[in-house]
């Protein structure tokens, strides 16, 4: 039996666009790790712009001799999370790959893999997924790493909008240090209040600027803006102390299992540079650098950042691919709109903690189950 790998790339090889459809919990990074090793002169791209936010900009893929130069050089395209996208992003990147190639074929002919999971976040997700859909007669199903059969059990009526099936557990303390997931707005105003209780309460803040540009020149901002808004979401300035719970928003050192959504608490500060020993939560501890980022479409210019957020709360826009340990899910803050997203950042049961009154069903609930005869055909 082949397996999700050869599949796909016997389809690539045959010239065939191929859409990949998973479930919360697919390893999709390692499967583009594996895309992008197999065949050379490949691209990667993940539309929550963690892997390489530039390679959705449009006037670096747009009508321009260098930009025809690039796509002449892709062998392979592979756009991870694909699903929050929109149809206008998807046609724009089309359209430019179809006018720098001078082909009216799909994406100029160059061979694409989209990745998704088409359960989150409808209606966007469903208007775009029948759109795609004509495009992508090949569709490739990665298994789940949700090996909690409770869990499955769960998304599964979740995803039918029988919310009734939520295990609500006001009372229960999570046997780890938790997150709460949160909306943007609320999440910056719990990490900001707790942040200033331990300054109040005796712990010395320690302020960076968490973006410099190296070898820079005006014409390289709007490129820089777009990583500070697609990693960081504008923060220009982060506050730490000890006590702090942080989180790391890329892959810093993946042989040790510092990964983006990792959390740790920061336990000291270095002499003279004054830079962050973290623990994380999975042992290791470590003094966290700044961190670079090399910019595609500007190749003398340089990002630097210190590549961590205040983690007491995240929002769930902000880690539509992360896996987290004992996530707390507060039904007054997160809706039931959301209730699928959130749920399936956990690998059980046992990592999440639903509090507050039980949900009702909404429209985009409703939504997301009339898609799940038409998803539930291509598992």
């Amino acid at each position: 039996m082949s397996t999700p790998l050869s599949r796909i790339l016997e389809l690539v090889h045959a010239g065939r666009p191929v859409l990949v459809h998973h479930e919360a919990g697919a390893d999709t990074t390692t499967l583009c790790d594996k895309l992008e090793e197999t065949i050379d002169n490949s691209v990667v791209a993940t539309a929550s712009c963690h892997h390489n936010p530039l390679a959705f900009d449009v006037m670096w893929w747009g009508a321009s001799s260098q930009s025809a130069r690039r796509w002449s050089a892709c062998k392979l395209l592979i756009i991870d999370d694909v699903h929050l996208l929109t149809v206008e992003k998807f046609t724009d990147l089309n359209d430019s790959a179809k006018a720098a190639r001078q082909s009216a074929d799909l994406f100029g002919g160059v061979p694409v893999v989209l990745i998704a999971d088409f359960w989150q976040t409808p209606p966007n997700t469903q208007i775009l997924f029948e759109y795609i859909r004509p495009m992508f007669p090949d569709i490739v199903t990665l298994p789940s790493r949700i090996q909690d059969p409770e869990m499955a059990r769960v998304l599964g009526h979740v995803r039918r909008g029988h919310l009734d099936y939520l295990p609500f557990s006001p009372d229960r303390i999570p046997s780890k240090k938790e997150v709460t997931l949160l909306s943007a707005v609320d999440a910056t105003a719990m990490n900001d209040k707790i942040l200033n209780a331990l300054i109040l309460g005796g712990c010395t803040p320690h302020a960076f600027v968490t973006s410099t540009l190296v070898e820079g020149s005006a014409v390289s901002l709007r490129g820089i803006e777009e990583i500070d808004r697609c990693i960081f979401h504008d923060q220009t300035i982060l506050t730490l102390c000890v006590g702090c719970r942080v989180m790391l928003m890329v892959e810093y050192l993946p042989s040790r299992g510092l990964v983006q959504g990792i959390r740790g608490t920061v336990l000291a500060f270095t002499h003279p540079d004054g830079l962050p020993l973290v623990l994380f939560d999975n042992g290791v501890e470590i003094v966290v650098e700044e961190y670079s980022f090399g910019m595609p479409r500007y190749p003398k210019l340089e990002r630097i950042r210190m590549p961590l957020l205040l983690a007491w709360a995240v929002a769930l826009e902000w880690v539509p691919a992360f896996s987290l340990d004992n996530a707390i899910i507060p039904t007054t803050r997160v809706d039931a709109e959301m209730m699928y997203t959130a749920l399936s950042r956990c690998k059980t049961l046992d990592d999440a903690v639903i509090m507050g009154p039980r949900l009702g069903q909404t429209g985009r609930i409703q939504a997301l189950a009339e898609m799940y005869p038409l998803l539930h055909s291509l598992q």
